[in-house]
């Protein structure tokens, strides 16, 4: 058994998890050196003297959040360039070497007091890779990291949710070294310490990972589960893969979908970034998730059983651009339109119908078990009485934590909750009448956030992709699309422009940040050195496997 399934719950949620039940709305906030150079991943050797935000304003992007619903607010206080946010002892890589405050500012403790005062709770991220530190791969690095948590967990006051990721190394800066660097992704950073750190310093916490132990990763950075998803989880590996489950060392095929009758309790958290990127970019100003985006995503997360985790990224000025502050605004509309008009409450016994006063019409459908006692339906079935004939108005599988279904709307005399399962307890059940501007495609769509022209493969070898372009729009961009978990995955690439194949100019160099654990779309937006684009080159730097061959799912233009 591993070690850390001491941590893990049972088939039901511990008292942390109890105790933030509603909580089902929260951000996460990137912001650092990478918010002004461009960089979604930094590589560790940017300066501290880049940080300066001239009107950074906690409360104006805590405030913000706290006006639009969002109930809680991570802040990644370190991201994997090794950049901290507060005057840490630990390495000289921090915000007191930068000019903001002039050299005195904590940005941590300016985030954790203006989330109280706006009455949303604070959590914490602290970056396990760390791109600049020297001692990075060494058991060093371990204690330099622990003691980075103990300072974040211990000085900042209450903290609701502690966030973990799977980065585990890469190419890096390395204090001047400049090379790759790899480690044990089960061990090196002794997670059972880790957690139990959190455990004693911040107990109301609940902790995130791909392993959970209280919450796990979506598997996907576009905020979507399964509609049968499941809060029951038994975590695993891929076939082939030796080891236990950890951190970054999963079968990420099942994060979005959970185990029936899993041995553990671990609810789904689905974070995403509002921008295409987690950092802010000027480019992306207008490219912000919409409204109704976010209500989509909101009914594919929260209402699968899961938590959404919005991804927020101040800008070079240190507030929420008017842009990030209308869509989450607009989204706190849309949700409270959609939950306006109740129709009827009832607490539904298996196999008991429940009779209304007066017959009501219904088409958007709540319904939570009693997850004190964990997930006991398997099926489903919700019924409705009209004119003395009973018939299916819903039918699924999970219920768990919380269903929201958009149906076709429906007149009842009374409901009926047809169920198969184990010991099953009464399910809350609310009943609403949504307005006509919130469709019903809403359960099931996200919109697209793009238009793209996809692109024609006219050459191919090893390590290089060669594109043709036969749009007449001008270009501002390209969308690479991976093949998940591939062995030919490109890492980092250079990208050539050309009119006609023969004569190339240089557009870019960058790299695919976190391609292969979250193997989304990635979208490379260079200034083009030409007017006319008709060839574009990929040539794959760094792969997964370089003896593989360069694979992907698709590349396509981005019209300007």
């Amino acid at each position: 058994m591993s070690a850390l399934e001491s941590f893990f719950n049972t088939g039901i949620p511990n008292a942390a998890l109890l105790q933030r039940r509603g909580l089902d709305i929260y951000a996460i906030m990137h912001f650092g050196l990478n918010t002004y150079t461009g960089r979604e991943w930094g590589f560790g050797d940017e300066s501290p003297s880049l940080f300066d935000p001239p009107e950074f304003d906690a409360g104006q992007i805590a405030g913000a959040c706290a006006e639009s619903g969002v109930q809680g607010l991570i802040l990644v206080c370190k991201h994997h360039d090794g950049f901290c946010l507060w005057p840490t002892r630990t390495t000289p890589h921090n915000i007191s070497k930068s000019p903001f405050r002039n050299g005195r500012g904590d940005l941590v403790r300016e985030m954790s007091d203006a989330c109280r005062k706006a009455g949303i709770k604070f959590g914490v991220y602290v970056s396990p890779w760390d791109r600049n530190n020297p001692h990075y791969g060494t058991p060093r690095y371990v204690e330099i990291y622990h003691e980075q948590l103990r300072e974040v967990l211990t000085n900042y006051g209450p903290v609701f949710e502690a966030w973990f990721d799977g980065a585990n190394g890469g190419t890096g800066f390395y204090g001047g070294a400049n090379e790759e660097r790899r480690i044990d992704k089960f061990a090196y950073y002794d997670w059972p310490a880790v957690w139990s750190m959190v455990r004693r310093l911040q107990p109301g916490a609940c902790i995130f990972s791909d392993v959970g132990p209280e919450l796990r990763w979506a598997g996907n950075e576009t905020g979507i589960l399964d509609p049968e998803c499941r809060c029951s989880f038994t975590p695993s590996l891929p076939p082939g893969v030796a080891g236990y489950p950890a951190p970054g060392h999963i079968d990420q095929a099942i994060l979005g979908t959970g185990t029936p009758r899993g041995r553990f309790w671990m609810q789904p958290e689905c974070d995403f970034p509002l921008r295409p990127g987690w950092f802010y970019h000027e480019a992306e100003d207008t490219r912000q998730k919409s409204s109704r985006h976010l209500l989509n995503v909101y009914l594919r997360s929260v209402g699968c059983g899961g938590t959404m985790n919005i991804g927020i990224a101040p800008d070079k000025r240190g507030l929420l651009h008017d842009n990030d502050v209308r869509a989450l605004a607009g989204f706190h509309a849309l949700r409270n339109q959609l939950f306006a008009d109740l129709r009827g409450t009832a607490g539904l016994l298996p196999h008991a119908a429940f009779h209304f006063s007066e017959p009501v019409e219904f088409d958007t459908i709540v319904m939570e078990e009693d997850i004190a006692c964990g997930e006991r339906v398997d099926a489903y079935e919700l019924c409705v009485l009209d004119n003395d004939a009973w018939r299916v108005a819903l039918s699924g599988h999970v219920i768990g934590q919380k269903r929201i279904r958009l149906i076709a709307p429906v007149r009842a005399e009374a409901v009926r909750l047809d169920v198969r399962g184990h010991d099953v307890k009464p399910v809350a059940l609310r009943l609403y009448k949504r307005p006509a501007s919130i469709d019903i495609a809403d359960d099931t769509t996200i919109d697209s956030l793009d238009a793209t022209i996809p692109m024609q493969l006219v050459n191919q070898t090893h390590d290089m992709l060669v594109f043709r372009y036969d749009g007449a729009a001008r270009l501002r961009g390209f969308r690479f699309t991976p093949v998940a978990n591939a062995a030919g995955t490109p890492l980092a690439y250079a990208l050539d422009v050309s009119a006609d194949n023969t004569t190339w100019q240089s557009a870019a160099k960058g790299e695919f940040s976190n391609i292969m654990a979250n193997p989304v779309a990635q979208d490379i937006i260079p200034p083009l050195p030409m007017d006319v684009v008709t060839f574009v080159r990929l040539t794959a730097l760094r792969k997964s496997d370089p003896a593989a061959e360069l694979v992907f799912q698709t590349f396509e233009a981005l019209p300007g």
